[in-house]
């Protein structure tokens, strides 16, 4: 019994060691000044988020703001107004070419109607990264047949993202929308060019 008693209290010893130390190097952790992050460290990160995209949860409510192609502002039955990015797709800035075109469109379709959010995932600004539906429609989906936004391939990671990008090819070769101009540029890279 005394052999017992030793060995439990020599792992508690150990464990407390262990824990102690932990929090001690955290502390540490926590005071070294701060790195500076790299678009390609998010990038990566936020890539691998969505590796298995998968549904968070559902939302109901009414699209109170367009604030631009691919974000909208919801309220709930809570009176509670969410932030949602487009999951997939990524619309022209509203100082880019054919952005206010994009967000005008998205305002025609979904503004001031009841939509069906499914949440993917949350994004570094606190946006719900979710799928919308109006109705029966994929907001996404006719937003590409409709040549209003990019496939966002570096973050598409469902299933239907190969029939999205056939909708983009689609309206590219039709030179609809945004694929009229030759000279389309995409979004992130306009981003980077404008930081």
């Amino acid at each position: 019994m005394k052999k017992i008693s030793t060995l439990i209290c020599m792992i508690i010893a150990a464990g407390f060691v262990f824990f102690s130390s932990k929090s001690t190097n955290n502390i540490h952790k926590t005071a070294q000044p701060q790195r500076r992050v790299t678009d390609k460290a998010v990038q990566t990160a936020h890539d691998n988020s969505h590796a298995n995209a998968q549904p968070q949860g559902i939302i109901t409510g009414r699209v109170v703001r367009v604030a631009d192609g691919d974000t909208i502002i919801l309220l709930d039955a809570q009176n509670k107004q969410t932030k949602i990015r487009f999951y997939g797709v990524d619309a022209p800035e509203k100082a880019q070419d054919f952005g206010e075109v994009s967000r005008q469109y998205l305002a025609d379709m979904v503004a001031g109607k009841d939509v069906v959010v499914t949440v993917v995932d949350v994004d570094q600004y606190g946006r719900s990264v979710s799928r919308i539906k109006v109705g029966d429609k994929e907001v996404a989906e006719e937003m590409l047949k409709a040549g209003m936004v990019w496939l966002y391939t570096s973050y598409c990671h469902i299933p239907e993202c190969k029939q999205w990008k056939q909708l983009e090819t689609q309206a590219r070769n039709a030179k609809i929308g945004l694929w009229a101009n030759p000279n389309a540029q995409k979004p992130w890279q306009w981003r980077w060019e404008n930081k």
